[in-house]
């Protein structure tokens, strides 16, 4: 017999529906003992009214009553609540009522006269299948609301989300995946995951089986049209066995565009700064092709005096002749290399020699800082490892950081100085060159913003600011770093550091 103790009954309802007042009156007091609300009924009419108004949990009714008798009560409640149980108790036992109360749906039947604990007995096992009920019920609820949810969530996805078999076969695949494939759900159901993609994804799915996920992984999709498209892909296994895969795939083609748009800008930002700096490197370049031009004018001059006076001395011509063919070759290094500076080029990557970017830089710059009178000295320690780098860009860092230097110094002051000195880290395989200066230096609470575009410690009309935003660009795109230190009139130190290439 079941106690009630395994669950709590103290919440069910009862209606009980009894025509007798005694037996009524004793059963409402002896059920109010088990039960928290119990409500009482003299005839099926009212228990009819009672149910509609407090939708009781159980109902224990007679059969015979006035007005209306339990067993038509019984047929009008099944009707509005099929799943509310109901107990009949009645001194019959004939086979007609018991089959009537079977077809309206009575769940049991207690005899009259009505041993409590039998009454108690029925009343535990309707309530426990209508609690097993009602949980089943909540939970086909929650099922419901999880489904929805998930659903919800997997058409929100602005990723793609596919899940596929142990046959690598899409079984579920979101919107967002299918507006990526170019497909209907239906289309892209069934089908092989490997035939939607260049490369081979069945491999990395084989890899999970040791590794448990795969983060960042960079592969191209192939849409319905014929489109590729560069994606990056999450995997990872589904359930405990393991059969099935997660994939979440983000389109990176938007990414891409930027990340192409931000080179085309860069690019043109760097072709403008060339520009500048060849406006402002004009003078210096005009005067070191002058002073070459000035001998070779001087010694055709003098050669056209010794020809007229019939004085020619071959061996003295001789010795000229070189030195002039020096001095062309020369004008023909500082004009090829402009050439090659003011060059729109791409961000090619070769190996390349530091000192020799150096070099180039100061054969566009060198006349101009002995003419401002500075004292310039450059420094090479020791064997120089080679880097992987783009000699254009690299030149465009340098004469920024000489021209930001020399912008710090007072003209003709005499005690004005600028160094390079290159050098080689072992510990982490770099190649570091600085640029000291002694010119009026930078607020310390300024340092962390000079590498920002648009920002400059210049007067008003002789800087725009993107000179130093470009250097820290281009420091970047060599997978190196720039920092600096520096303080009022205490000059400044820019350090360089870009990865050494393995020989």
């Amino acid at each position: 017999m079941i106690t009630g103790q395994e669950v709590d009954f103290k919440n069910i309802s009862i209606l009980y529906v009894e025509d007798d007042m005694n037996v009524r009156k004793h059963l409402v007091t002896f059920l109010k003992r088990r039960f928290t609300d119990v409500y009482s009924a003299t005839n099926g009419k009212e228990g009819l009214e009672m149910f509609k108004r407090e939708h009781p949990d159980i109902i224990v009714t007679d059969i015979q009553m006035p007005v209306m008798d339990g067993l038509a009560m019984a047929s009008q409640i099944k009707e509005i609540d099929r799943d509310t149980p109901i107990i009949i108790t009645t001194a019959f036992n004939e086979v007609s009522f018991l089959t009537k109360a079977i077809e309206i749906g009575v769940d049991r039947y207690v005899k009259k006269p009505i041993v409590n604990e039998d009454l108690i007995d029925s009343i535990y096992k309707c309530a426990i299948v209508l609690i097993q009920k009602r949980e089943i019920e909540n939970k086909n609820i929650e099922l419901a609301h999880a489904k929805n949810y998930l659903e919800s969530l997997l058409t929100s996805m602005s990723d793609t989300l596919i899940v596929i078999n142990q046959h690598d076969a899409i079984q579920t695949v979101n919107q967002s995946g299918c507006l990526l494939f170019g497909y209907k759900e239906e289309e892209l159901i069934g089908t092989s995951i490997g035939d939607h993609f260049t490369e081979s994804i069945e491999n990395e799915i084989r890899g999970l089986k040791d590794k448990g996920n795969i983060r960042d992984i960079f592969m191209t999709v192939r849409t319905s049209t014929g489109e590729e498209v560069p994606v990056m892909i999450n995997l990872s296994r589904l359930g405990e066995s393991g059969t099935e895969t997660i994939m979440v795939i983000h389109d990176m083609g938007e990414i891409r565009k930027l990340e192409e748009e931000r080179n085309r800008i860069q690019l043109k930002m760097l072709s403008t700064s060339k520009m500048a700096t060849l406006g402002e490197i004009a003078t210096g370049i005009a005067h070191e092709i002058n002073q070459p031009l000035t001998y070779i004018s001087s010694f055709i001059q003098g050669l056209l005096s010794d020809l007229r006076d019939d004085t020619v001395n071959v061996d003295e011509i001789s010795k000229e002749l070189q030195i002039s063919y020096k001095q062309i070759g020369r004008i023909v290094d500082i004009i090829q290399h402009l050439r090659t500076f003011g060059r729109r080029n791409e961000l090619m990557m070769t190996p390349l020699s530091i000192e020799t970017v150096l070099n180039n830089t100061l054969l566009l710059l060198g006349e101009r800082i002995r003419l401002k009178n500075i004292h310039f000295t450059k420094n090479i320690f020791g064997n120089i490892p080679m880097i992987s780098g783009n000699a254009n860009q690299l030149e465009q860092v340098f004469i920024n950081l000489f021209q930001n230097a020399m912008d710090s110094l007072s003209d003709g002051a005499g005690n004005s100085e600028i160094g390079v000195d290159v050098t080689s880290d072992r510990s982490d395989e770099t190649v570091v060159v600085r640029f000291k200066d002694n010119g009026v230096g930078i607020k310390q609470e300024l340092i962390d913003k000079i590498f920002e575009p648009f920002f400059t410690t210049k007067e008003i009309g002789k800087g725009i600011g993107l000179g130093l935003s470009i250097v820290y660009g281009i420091i970047q795109e060599h997978n190196g770093t720039i920092t600096c230190e520096s303080d009022v009139d205490r000059g400044a130190e820019f350090t360089i550091k870009i990865p050494a290439v393995n020989e």
